[in-house]
């Protein structure tokens, strides 16, 4: 996570919204919006991690581009979910 960066259940709250892009999220679990602002050092990352429900929702960019409401924005697919160690 980015300092400043707050993340609240597949939202990111900051001071500065600048700070933030738009993506596109596709699979994974239904309770995820498809269209999630993140924070601009996950999009270059390539990687958009989700905190949820005692776990994290992974997704890795794929390679396309949002159409629609969401056009030009990057696309990442889910991969895979780890649970937080405890």
């Amino acid at each position: 996570m980015n300092p400043g960066v707050t993340h609240n259940f597949g939202h990111y709250r900051t001071t500065n919204p600048g700070e933030l892009i738009d993506v596109v999220l596709t699979g994974g679990p239904a309770d995820i919006p498809e269209n999630l602002g993140v924070p601009k050092s996950m999009v270059e990352d390539g990687k958009v991690k989700i905190q949820r429900l005692g776990g994290y929702e992974h997704y890795e960019r794929s390679g396309g581009i949002g159409t629609g409401e969401a056009a030009g924005s990057p696309v990442f697919s889910w991969t895979t979910r780890t649970k937080i160690a405890e």
